[in-house]
């Protein structure tokens, strides 16, 4: 329990193995040198810690052991009473499904690209045979575009095995990262997430960027959601005046509070688990006059529905 509410946090990320952005930086010196791939990798070093002195966080510290990233992340769960923690990658399918058996509070998703030539194949091992429970796409690093039917195999499965997608479209990385990629717009998962009603798809952050394109989104798909992850330190890049308060207020007036779900994006130590965005989430909630049990639900209930799914026959 945190403040009297059962928490779970659905947007944990596991810090081992490459980085997220490798492959971007390969496919980008392929195209204009590794001079120029030094120069942003520096550039985006130093927004970051840009933003990180801003917000009071410690610079990470690499731990190459995963039990001891585990044990570190089950001590994190102890410390704020997080109930269960979902980890949405962690260096490949086998390795997340390793950590996930380290305490049976951890959950996890597979996190393979929809385009692997065994994408299918590999999301149904990963839940029925190494105890994974969901699936995690970030849409800007996919060498196609989100709604090619190439991937609609993947999507199958998924609705076969009633399983949550969680799909980060828009801005990626935070201050220094991608913005304007090719699957940056949440209105490219209209076709898909029609064509696959049973799915519960989840945005994270509202639509990172595009707040306007995930509601219109969650407005024509009722069975698309999004999450709180993180600082939502990307409003502070639109035109207007915009705050997580905003878009809970939004969320509240259109698709219902059924459909927000609590993620704190936490991954790296020293800071492991971000309580402060937790504490934000529920100041906010109560400013807007949200009551306790709607906070409930949005803390642990609309997650523990998602995740229940592919149990309920």
């Amino acid at each position: 329990m945190y403040a009297g509410f059962r928490v779970i946090d659905f947007h944990l990320h596991f810090p081992y193995g490459p980085d997220l952005m490798d492959q971007w930086y390969e496919n980008f010196a392929a195209k204009h040198g590794p001079k120029k791939v030094e120069q942003l990798r520096k550039n985006e070093a130093e927004e970051k810690a840009k933003w990180r002195k801003d917000n009071v966080f410690d610079a990470p510290v690499a731990v190459d052991d995963p039990d001891e990233l585990a044990a570190r992340w089950s001590q994190e769960l102890d410390k704020y009473g997080i109930e269960r923690g979902v980890f949405l990658t962690g260096g490949g399918n086998d390795v997340l499904a390793a950590v996930v058996k380290k305490d049976s509070r951890f959950l996890g998703f597979a996190h393979h690209s929809p385009f692997a030539p065994d994408a299918a194949d590999q999301l149904r091992k990963a839940i029925e045979q190494q105890g994974l429970v969901g699936y995690k796409v970030i849409a800007p690093l996919l060498p196609k575009s989100l709604d090619d039917e190439q991937a609609y195999p993947v999507w199958e499965v998924a609705e076969e095995l009633r399983i949550p997608v969680l799909i980060h479209i828009g801005v990626f990385g935070g201050n220094g990262g991608l913005a304007g990629l090719h699957n940056s717009n949440p209105l490219l998962l209209h076709d898909i997430a029609k064509a696959f009603p049973n799915v519960p798809f989840i945005v994270p952050h509202f639509g990172a960027g595009y707040p306007q394109e995930f509601f219109q989104l969650a407005r024509a798909c009722p069975n698309v959601y999004t999450d709180t992850a993180g600082s939502m330190g990307w409003t502070r890049w639109m035109p207007y005046d915009l705050s997580l308060k905003h878009l809970l207020r939004r969320a509240m007036e259109t698709i219902g509070l059924e459909r927000v779900i609590f993620g704190s994006d936490s991954s790296w130590f020293p800071r492991g688990f971000s309580v402060q965005y937790l504490k934000d989430l529920i100041r906010d909630c109560r400013a807007l006059g949200i009551k306790d049990e709607e906070i409930q639900m949005i803390l642990a209930g609309n997650a523990e529905r998602i995740l229940a799914l592919r149990k309920a026959e």
